[in-house]
């Protein structure tokens, strides 16, 4: 968001993960994952696990398997693939930028980002099934994986997590009860104390309600606070995140060694992460009456994301 600020000439844009791009980036990292026959075990499509250790002696999670022969986890892999890709589509979106492709913007038409954004929704939700109803479902790679993903959902429903499912539908309750109750809010006077200059003291002034309620800040506290105190995860097996580590990330270097690999991927997540910000602050500049310059909004994605491959972060888009 700093790097943005400095470079980007939208207002409004609040950059961080988009939900799509992430999805981009899980699929990326599944092909170069694939692709080399040394890392093929860190893959969701590897099964035999014979050849491999983990820092435990333990086979629980193939995110702690560390490959034949190498020294970091899959894990660490999967990490330090993901930040190369944010520092590729960083190259590419700002060299786009200095080239000035940001006409490409007067492509985007309100049909086809609503089109995008729908079957974007549709994707999303589909690979939030497995954490919706506690099931041990890897979702399918290729294609129809969104059909084929969810026909493999309905054979395991009878497996559901009852804990994990009432977590998750009160949690959606909430968000869609504190949505309405900002929409009530933002339609109500609310009386506030002002102060007048002329003498006259303090007085109550009746003014429209500005301040939405942080919804999601509010869920994840409750539900931390609720998980921790029922101990849902040692008695009812919901997954938690787990230990967060503390401080700033460390900084880090881009592998090399993964540069070529993920230029195609990097490539298609540059022109989606500045099709769908780019969109959004098309939308905010019509609304409150301002302009936007395309080709310096490519150069503004670019920096952020170059500048936060050096800081573990994956590829930021608009929100």
């Amino acid at each position: 968001p700093i790097i943005y600020a400095v470079f980007g000439t939208s207002r409004h844009v609040s950059v961080g993960t988009f939900a799509v791009v992430q999805l981009m980036i899980a699929n990326a990292i599944e092909r170069v994952l694939t692709a080399q026959p040394d890392l093929a075990v860190c893959s969701g499509k590897y099964n035999d696990t014979s050849n491999t250790s983990n820092t435990s002696g333990s086979m629980l999670d193939v995110n702690d398997l560390v490959p034949a022969g190498g020294n970091a986890t899959c894990g660490e892999v999967k990490v330090d693939i993901a930040i190369t890709l944010a520092f590729m589509s960083g190259v590419i979106m700002a060299f786009f930028g200095l080239l000035q492709f940001g006409f490409i913007s007067i492509f985007l038409s309100e049909p086809l980002v609503s089109g995008y954004t729908t079957g974007a929704a549709v994707h999303v939700f589909t690979s939030q099934l497995r954490h919706i109803f506690g099931l041990e479902l890897r979702n399918p790679t290729g294609l129809f994986r969104v059909p084929r993903t969810w026909i493999k959902a309905f054979q395991l429903f009878p497996e559901t997590n009852v804990a994990t499912l009432i977590v998750s539908i009160i949690t959606i309750a909430l968000l869609i009860l504190m949505k309405v109750a900002n929409k009530w809010l933002q339609k109500k006077m609310v009386p506030i104390p002002v102060y007048s200059r002329r003498g006259r003291g303090w007085k109550v002034k009746r003014v429209k309600w500005s301040i939405p309620l942080p919804s999601q800040l509010i869920v994840v506290i409750l539900a931390t606070g609720i998980s921790y105190g029922a101990h849902l995860y040692t008695k009812f097996q919901v997954d938690i995140v787990g230990d967060i580590p503390q401080g700033p990330p460390a900084v880090t270097a881009p592998k090399p060694e993964y540069m070529l690999s993920t230029l195609q991927d990097a490539f298609t997540i540059s022109i989606v992460t500045f099709s769908v910000t780019v969109s959004l602050a098309q939308v905010f500049a019509r609304e409150f009456d301002y302009s936007i310059n395309s080709s310096q909004e490519f150069i503004a994605y670019g920096a952020m994301n170059l500048v936060g491959a050096f800081f573990s972060s994956f590829t930021a888009a608009g929100s």
